[in-house]
């Protein structure tokens, strides 16, 4: 089970993302702002991408060692990609509600509305486990 940020906007719209580190971040490096609608954050970690291994590459470092560069941008990446997700969520209206522990992002969300509809704390809920999720 992972945990789950919830955030609510104005309209009691809600969005769940997964804490943690994100794999996908990790192989897709600075391409990963560009998919969560930050245009200038993704512009700029391409272009320090770009021009690290440019320079780098000037200096006559060999293509291993460029390799592993990729590699720690990728590291660096996948640890700031929930923080992306945030940044986004917040510049779209959103506000944080609270964490919860849940199998999905869509899981975390019902747990949450069930919680408010009974008046219980969200963690005290306990969503049924279905396949797949």
């Amino acid at each position: 089970m992972s945990t789950y940020e919830v955030y609510t906007n104005e309209t009691r719209e809600r969005i769940a993302f997964r804490s943690g580190f994100s794999w996908l971040a990790l192989v897709l490096g600075g391409v990963s702002p560009f998919l969560q609608g930050l245009m200038a954050a993704g512009a700029a970690t391409t272009l320090f991408n770009l021009g690290l291994l440019a320079g780098l590459h000037y200096l006559g470092t060999p293509l291993w060692a460029l390799g592993v560069v990729q590699f720690l941008f990728g590291l660096a990446m996948g640890s700031s990609a929930r923080w992306l997700r945030e940044l986004s969520a917040e510049r779209r209206g959103f506000e944080y509600t609270c964490t919860l522990p849940a199998n999905s992002a869509g899981n975390a969300i019902a747990k949450l509305e069930l919680a408010k509809h009974m008046n219980l704390s969200a963690d005290s809920v306990q969503m049924p486990v279905t396949r797949g999720s």
